[in-house]
């Protein structure tokens, strides 16, 4: 996969960073990318190093760039046996064929013996429509591209706005205090039913635990806590 991407990349995109994922030791990248763009430990390396190095996944950015300029640069490429999405932004990820966040997903739910209809997914960027799709209840953020939000089961407040986080109050109430612009959130209730499955995060592994909590009696703490917020 690593090499006709790779080469690929270099004929039409000559001015993008590049990034290949390379197991146990991180990312080879041609120019550092963010922090907070790409997790992990980043090696200084050229495209001839990269071709040499056993990579399983690829990624490109061009902050110069726009989202559309990498759907364009996607048509362009004509590569095949890989899958390929292009983030909200100019980022594009190029992975093996058939490996997506829905993917990743149902190796979860199997793990954690639940279905994909129990499952509740929240995407914001292109390479999210698979996911929310996949799911049983598929969130788009506010400040997703109207494409994604299309294809949703509903659409919550932006990032700045905490939708997420509201999302999950809506489905998994706390003691917390609710989250800000809970007031002018749109409301979930009427999108159909939908219940998670009840999960013993106490069986499981601590790398597979999750953080939101489940409980037996959801049902009808739900309805209490929609009641007190309608």
């Amino acid at each position: 996969m690593a090499r006709p991407v790779l080469e690929a990349l270099r004929r039409h995109a000559p001015h993008a960073a590049i990034a290949a994922e390379v197991p146990g030791t991180g990312y080879l990248v041609t120019v550092p990318f963010p922090a907070d763009r790409l997790r992990g430990r980043q090696t200084l390396s050229t495209l001839e190093e990269m071709l040499a190095s056993p990579v399983v996944r690829v990624a490109a950015r061009d902050p110069e760039a726009t989202a559309e300029d990498f759907h364009a640069l996607t048509r362009r490429l004509h590569i095949r046996g890989a899958s390929c999405s292009v983030g909200f932004e100019a980022w594009l990820d190029l992975g093996p064929l058939g490996v997506s966040k829905a993917s990743g997903l149902t190796t979860a739910a199997t793990m954690l013996d639940v279905t994909a209809d129990q499952a509740l997914a929240i995407g914001d960027g292109y390479n999210s429509r698979e996911m929310l799709t996949w799911a049983g209840r598929g969130v788009a953020m506010g400040h997703a591209p109207a494409a994604l939000c299309a294809v949703a089961d509903h659409t919550t407040l932006s990032i700045t706005e905490d939708g997420a986080a509201i999302e999950f109050e809506w489905w998994f109430p706390t003691d917390r205090a609710t989250p800000n612009h809970w007031e002018t959130a749109p409301s979930p209730a009427s999108q159909g039913p939908w219940q998670p499955s009840a999960i013993d995060t106490t069986a499981l592994p601590p790398t597979a635990r999750v953080s939101a909590r489940f409980t037996d009696g959801f049902s009808a703490e739900r309805e209490r806590h929609l009641d007190q917020r309608a």
